[in-house]
């Protein structure tokens, strides 16, 4: 019986797990492009 939850649980933890990562990967490349925006404008400007 544990192993019939565990085996219906799995796959859709790992989905969400996956969906998390996706968006967190997404937000760190959406940061990480405005801050090096940002020091190109920086190093620019001196």
């Amino acid at each position: 019986m544990i192993k019939s939850i565990f085996l219906d649980v799995l796959p859709i933890t790992v989905k969400n797990i996956a969906k998390d990562f996706e968006m967190v990967m997404q937000f760190w490349r959406s940061w990480t492009s405005l801050i090096l925006g940002l020091f190109m404008v920086i190093g620019s400007l001196r």
